[in-house]
């Protein structure tokens, strides 16, 4: 019976195991960026179209990790987006499309009503990108 003595230098298997996690990293962003896309178009259903200003002014901005944690940001540019959302002062009627109430409130929660429908969607996205 012979013997083998097999020296592995350890680097090798570092050099190999920041290969694979830059490999995972890449498609879960990319896996985030695509429910972030899913997440846009959910938005813009879910937006008053009273002067259709918030329904071109949504866009994805930045996906990037951060330490151990993965940051995507949709941004709205439009001046007015910021109350549509979270206005509380008074009952509103918003409209969808223009001059049709779709929905009434103190404020829309555009955001928070559309995270709340697609966020089941993130899991399937993220392990089909990485199995």
């Amino acid at each position: 019976m012979s013997n083998f003595n097999l020296d592995i230098d350890v680097q090798i298997f570092d050099w190999i195991l920041a290969d694979v996690q830059k490999k995972i990293e890449g498609k879960l962003i990319k896996a985030i960026r695509e429910w972030l896309n899913i997440l846009l178009l959910e938005l813009k259903k879910n937006t008053p179209e009273d002067t259709k200003e918030m329904l071109r002014s949504y866009k994805v901005i930045d996906v990037q990790k951060r330490g151990d944690t993965y940051v995507g940001v949709i941004g709205n540019s439009a001046d007015h987006a910021i109350y549509v959302e979270y206005w509380q002062d008074r009952i509103f009627n918003y409209h969808k499309p223009k001059w049709s109430v779709f929905y009434r409130g103190v404020w829309n929660r555009t955001f928070q009503r559309s995270l709340l429908s697609v966020q089941d969607k993130i899991y399937k996205l993220v392990t089909d990108a990485i199995w």
